[in-house]
């Protein structure tokens, strides 16, 4: 048996002591005060533009000494930093340690529960895939609606109790049966069936069957239009053959259609005769 004692104390923070980092920056009136100045000196020579390569000198020189001052003073505020942050770096590294290994364990826990539920979830499918198949005996046509088609994932919670389950089931079955029968008196049964199977919905089922066969109506009426129109529009064209048996005579006959600017082909062709 596992001993669950130690659960009882866990969310326990205990104590954290924190001594706060005090930094007293001595110089800091005298170094503001300086920095004031320089800026005065630096603005006033601009101001008045009296900017000369005596002064120019002097001002670099100057700024140079400041800048170099400004660097050192940064250094130490990154050294100070990094001095406040190091105790506060290991007492985060020592949470992270902790919460480390809480987390794992508690990846290993909600596994082997949701395993557990997932082995009483299809035990319980089991359970009522057994009912299903032995209430649906007691119809005809219902039996063609397979378990899957009426399963739902809610029937799998430990909330929903088998009771209502198979009091949904009976409703269930009733519907599909008295609907199909319903069904299987309409002239056009087959189709409104197929449909029917493939949604378990009586009335959406028939006005899809009878918007299909609309469809085809209307399209069939139109095929027939269009192909009427079609043999409307057809004009017949009549061709005559006139064999001429001797080239004078087929030059008359040439010259006699071109003044009558009649459109006509014509092909020459060589037959032999027996003289026998």
């Amino acid at each position: 048996m596992v001993n669950t004692d130690v659960l009882a104390n866990i969310g326990q923070v205990g104590k954290i002591e924190v001594v706060p980092a005090k930094v007293i920056f001595h110089d800091f009136n005298r170094l503001k005060d300086e920095a004031n100045q320089v800026a005065n000196v630096l603005n006033n020579i601009i101001e008045t533009d009296s900017v000369n390569e005596d002064n120019v000198k002097e001002v670099k020189k100057g700024l140079a000494a400041v800048n170099k001052s400004m660097a050192k003073l940064d250094r130490e505020r990154i050294d100070t930093k990094n001095y406040i942050l190091e105790e506060y770096n290991i007492f985060a590294e020592q949470v992270k340690e902790i919460q480390t290994i809480v987390k794992n364990a508690d990846t290993v826990v909600r596994n082997v529960v949701k395993s557990m539920e997932e082995q009483q979830r299809e035990a319980k499918k089991v359970e009522i895939e057994k009912l299903y198949n032995e209430r649906v005996k007691q119809y005809d046509f219902a039996q063609m609606v397979a378990f899957d088609r009426y399963l739902q994932p809610a029937f799998l919670n430990k909330t929903f109790p088998m009771s209502r389950v198979e009091r949904e089931m009976v409703e269930f079955l009733e519907k599909v049966e008295n609907e199909i029968t319903y069904i299987m008196d309409l002239e056009n049964k087959d189709d409104v069936l197929t449909e029917y199977l493939n949604c378990l919905d009586m009335i959406k089922s028939i006005q899809t069957v009878d918007a299909r066969e609309k469809e085809k109506e209307r399209l069939a009426k139109l095929r027939e239009e269009i192909v009427e129109e079609s043999d409307f529009l057809v004009e017949e064209t009549t061709y005559y053959t006139i064999v001429i048996e001797n080239e004078k005579d087929f030059k008359l006959a040439k010259a006699l259609l071109d003044g009558n600017e009649v459109v006509y082909t014509y092909s020459k062709s060589t037959k032999t005769k027996s003289m026998i």
